[in-house]
């Protein structure tokens, strides 16, 4: 699609997309002018950028894909590689139709896809799903918890349950004590409180939790939570949980 096509259907298709996945973050309209602007400079040598969205049978985009082309020729034969630099699908149907568009482009020796999440389900997509290598792993989202109750507060849980958090803050001392967390599906409240705690962490590793894409059991093996409650690690995995796992696309 051109240009013009794209400012009436992405923008509105990314911002249902990014509601239904935990860590990904809003863009503002200068975002999306750049990204349309597409300069020479952010090429890098690829190809100006290419959109493909997938439509359901209402006409509705419910995925797209956003890549670019390495153009390469080996001996007179096309080598190109597609680099593939979003896909976002609302449905199974729409992921397998624009991953199968990416990989079957014409000439492409290789397709290279970037900032791709955890659990990327590509892999197990494939006839042989050791065709699939990953290269690089990177953290491309990091949380600090700015106002502790505030926060737990906002989120959703995946089970019904109740944690006393003692947590430490060297920065801000409003963030530092015992704090009741009762969350669910539904919501959730976290307020100070005198009572014993179930886990004791710092900020930092609280932060490291708060979008579900670290265990707090993994944590706890690591040195870095106290269980202070017999089995309130593997509690606040599950209230913690998140599917699918935190993902960012939107750099900052």
């Amino acid at each position: 699609m051109d240009a013009s096509e794209g400012e009436k259907l992405l923008p509105a298709f990314y911002d249902r997309a990014r509601r239904a996945q935990p860590g990904e973050l809003t863009r503002d309209p200068e975002t999306w002018r750049a990204y349309f602007r597409d300069a020479e400079w952010h090429r890098r040598g690829d190809s100006r950028h290419y959109d493909a969205v997938y439509e359901d049978d209402s006409g509705r985009v419910e995925g797209w894909a956003s890549y670019r082309v390495r153009h390469h020729w080996a001996a007179g034969l096309p080598a190109n590689v597609v680099r593939v630099r979003g896909l976002y699908a609302l449905t199974p149907a729409a992921r397998t139709a624009v991953s199968r568009y990416c990989l079957d482009l014409d000439l492409a020796g290789s397709v290279e896809l970037m900032m791709r999440p955890l659990d990327e389900p590509l892999r197990w997509m494939l006839a042989d799903s050791r065709r699939l290598q990953a290269t690089h792993t990177h953290d491309g989202l990091w949380v600090r918890l700015v106002d502790l109750p505030a926060a737990l507060a906002a989120r959703r849980y995946a089970v019904e349950d109740r944690l006393v958090l003692e947590v430490t803050d060297r920065i801000r001392s409003r963030n530092q004590g015992r704090f009741a967390l009762e969350g669910g599906g539904d919501g959730a409240s976290c307020r100070p409180t005198r009572d014993d705690p179930d886990l004791t962490l710092d900020v930092a590793w609280l932060g490291a939790t708060y979008l579900g894409g670290v265990r707090f059991t993994t944590l706890a093996r690591a040195g870095r939570v106290l269980e202070r409650t017999r089995g309130a690690a593997r509690r606040a995995d599950l209230l913690f949980s998140s599917d699918p796992a935190p993902w960012c696309t939107t750099t900052f």
